[in-house]
C-alpha cells in the first residue's frame, strides 16, 4: 500500500509543480495531502464553489482556522489524492487551472 500512495504522492507533486497557477507547495514529505498556495484574483470561496460545480472537491485552508480566515495572502488549498487515479488528478488540476 505504501508504494501505491508514494507513487500518487510523487505524481500529484510533479503535476502541481507544472501548474503556473501554483505559487508554493507544502507537505512534500507528508502523508496523503498537500497544501498549495494559488496565484489568482478570485477568492477562496469562489474557487471552491466553481470547482464544486465541475465535480471537483477543493478544500480551502481557511476552514481549518478558528477565525475562519486564513493568515495567508493568497488562497491556500488542501489537495487530497488517496482515492484518485493519476488520470483524475491530471484532469482535476487541468480544470482547476481553467478556473483560476
Amino acid at each position: 500500500m505504501r508504494g501505491i500512495y508514494k507513487a500518487k504522492h510523487d505524481y500529484i507533486l510533479g503535476e502541481l509543480r507544472k501548474c503556473s497557477w501554483v505559487k508554493k507547495i507544502w507537505g512534500e514529505n507528508s502523508g496523503l495531502h498537500l497544501l498549495a498556495a494559488v496565484d489568482t484574483e478570485r477568492r477562496e470561496e469562489e474557487l471552491i464553489r466553481l470547482c464544486g460545480e465541475r465535480g471537483i472537491r477543493l478544500y480551502g485552508l481557511s476552514e481549518y482556522f478558528l477565525s475562519g480566515k486564513s493568515v495567508f495572502r493568497d488562497p491556500v488549498f488542501l489537495f487530497g489524492y488517496g482515492g484518485l487515479s493519476q488520470k483524475q488528478i491530471s484532469e482535476g488540476l487541468e480544470e482547476i487551472g481553467k478556473i483560476v
